[in-house]
């Protein structure tokens, strides 16, 4: 499983072990109604989606504290920067999200 984030590949930080994505989540519909003058009911004035969750989940392993610290500042310095594109692996090709982390 290939996870990149700002082209960055995740999964080659020492250490640190990503388990699993969630990028099948279904973002929330905004929908803009108003009412119609002299009819019942409404009209659909406007429709988009909003944003959506996708989830990375994984685990810092390693033998001691100190260790353990230098792997999360190694996955914090890659995670700094907070607009990014996050590129997950998906069958045989990749899924791009513009992610906020």
């Amino acid at each position: 499983m290939i996870v990149t984030y700002n082209g960055h590949d995740l999964t080659t930080i020492p250490f640190v072990e990503i388990d699993r994505r969630e990028i099948h989540a279904v973002p929330k519909r905004n929908i803009k109604t108003e009412y119609l003058a002299r009819n019942d009911g409404e009209k659909i004035m406007r429709a988009f989606y909003g944003s959506r969750t996708v989830e990375v989940l994984g685990h810092i392993y390693a033998p001691d504290r100190a260790t353990l610290e230098t792997a999360r500042d190694a996955l914090m310095a890659y995670l700094i920067i907070p607009n990014s594109a996050l590129v997950v692996d998906y069958g045989v090709s990749s899924r791009l999200f513009n992610c906020t982390v």
